[in-house]
Parts: structure tokens; sequence; C-alpha cells
């Protein structure tokens, strides 16, 4: 079975979220409170650590026969869009999870299709 490539486009999202700042949200009974973490940044802004993290996700998947990123000259059968439009970070008494919303759109570059 013939595997193609992948490239993958950096992420786009809503101003708030292209941002390398920490935002968290405290939950306590129906109450929810959002903040930033002072003096608290990730390493990059968080379209890049959602590419990243889906580079080594599609990687390891072994659906495609290589992955790259939209910045690398790179030849791909595939491009995958995504645009994030929730993340949170939500912390409650006794945890914390982080909640990811991403749409997902599988380009055919030959033809410019859209897949399904």
């Amino acid at each position: 079975e013939q595997k193609d490539p992948l490239k993958l486009e950096l992420p786009t999202c809503a101003d708030g979220l292209n941002t390398a700042r920490v935002s968290i949200i405290y939950k306590k009974d129906s109450l929810k409170v959002s903040d930033y973490i002072a003096e608290v940044e990730w390493k990059d802004p968080l379209p890049y650590i959602v590419q990243q993290r889906l580079m080594q996700l599609l990687t390891s998947s072994g659906y495609f026969y290589a992955v790259g990123l939209s910045a690398e000259k790179f030849n791909a059968a595939y491009l995958l869009q995504t645009h994030i439009y929730r993340f949170e970070i939500e912390k409650t008494l006794d945890e914390v999870q982080a909640h990811v919303d991403i749409m997902v759109t599988l380009v055919r570059r030959e033809d410019h299709a859209v897949l399904k």
C-alpha cells in the first residue's frame, strides 16, 4: 500500500489564543474565573505548540509516508489545515485538565479538493 506525504500548515486561531501567555480557568462549583498566570509563558505561541504536537501524532501514526511543516520545502500530496477555536486549562480542587477544540481540513494538493 502506497502511503503519501502530508504537510501541516501552521494552525490559525483567534487573536486571544495566539499568545505565549498561560491562561487558566479556576472552577469551583458553578463559578468559573479566568486569569493569566503571572510571569509564566509557553515556550512558543499556541499555534506552534499545537502544530508540533500534531506533527508528533501524525508521524507516529504510520498513516503517511512522511510529515512535514508548511515552512519547510517539502512536496506533499496532502495538506492539513487546522483552526484552534478553543483552548482552556481548567483547574478544580482535584485536577487540572486541558480542553482543546480544533477544526481540521484535509486538502488533496493535486486538485485542491477538500476530503471528508
